[in-house]
């Protein structure tokens, strides 16, 4: 076999392999890569990524500038969420809306776990957080026991 019939052959069953993997991600609901590389738009009308992004990633790690995630575009945009999950269970849910869902539900009044947290400081805040219509940010003061919303200026209550 001559030189360019090998690679003839080469190429012919590179694209056979790559017909191959195409109807194995078109027949598939679930499928694991590894060592998989993106670059631009990954397209997907359900994408998975579980147990930290071990199946996907090899226990490495996710490295981005960006990562935007866009709900589908078909004819049931009211069933579009991102749901994240640890132990199998949803810890945040963000739904068509936009509304954002932190755990499941009432907590024990003893519970220990599942609690919203909150970014704190020594001290009056006196910074100007950055501005995103129609939100607020919030914080808690542990020095004198006020939490603080931003609204214009800070707005501060006290927590007995």
């Amino acid at each position: 076999m001559s030189s360019w019939d090998q690679l003839i052959e080469t190429q012919r069953l590179q694209a056979q392999s790559l017909e191959s993997l195409a109807n194995t991600i078109r027949n598939s609901t679930a499928i694991t890569l590894q060592g998989l590389t993106v670059t631009g738009t990954f397209t997907a009308a359900a994408f998975s990524i579980s147990q930290v992004l071990t199946p996907l990633l090899g226990g490495g790690t996710l490295s981005t500038s960006t990562l935007t995630i866009v709900g589908s575009t078909n004819a049931s945009p009211t069933a579009d969420t991102i749901t994240f999950k640890t132990a199998s269970t949803q810890r945040l849910l963000i739904d068509h809306s936009g509304n954002v869902v932190i755990n499941t539900g009432a907590i024990s009044s003893a519970a220990t776990t599942g609690f919203l947290y909150i970014p704190t400081c020594a001290g009056t805040a006196t910074g100007t957080p950055t501005t995103y219509t129609g939100l607020a940010p919030l914080i808690f003061d542990t020095t004198h026991n006020n939490l603080g919303v931003y609204n214009g200026a800070w707005k501060w209550t006290h927590v007995a």
